[in-house]
């Protein structure tokens, strides 16, 4: 975070998620609907196994990790998170990720990740 949401910051990233998911606002939407469903985390990270980015939710600190894998955006959704700004609508919270998200360190993590493949 500490961003202005400005993903053409980060044309990398931008650039393979359009690739993924078709665009970076249907990434967003994408990823708002599994913020939304998950308990805990919803993570993009890189996948060294198959080379490719990919969207986890883990529902617990122990449950749902994707080991051997690079996250890249990851956004907590325990209601710790955002209850005290937000009350109980984290779809609000999940805006303001977005709205305050640093595209180009997440840019960054990215271009590190991405040099890792099995």
């Amino acid at each position: 975070l500490g961003g202005d949401g400005d993903s053409s910051k980060g044309p990398e990233l931008a650039k393979a998620i359009s690739e993924k998911f078709g665009s970076v606002e249907d990434f967003i939407k994408y990823f708002t609907q599994c913020g939304l469903a998950a308990r805990g985390w919803a993570i993009l990270a890189w996948n060294p196994y198959n080379g490719k980015i990919m969207q986890y939710n883990g529902d617990a600190h122990n449950q749902g990790g994707v080991w051997g894998c690079f996250p890249i955006i990851a956004m907590d959704v325990y209601e710790h998170s955002y209850f005290i700004d937000f009350g109980s609508d984290r779809k609000a919270y999940i805006e303001t990720f977005f709205k305050n998200l640093n595209w180009e360190k997440a840019n960054e993590f990215y271009k590190k990740a991405k040099g890792f493949i099995l």
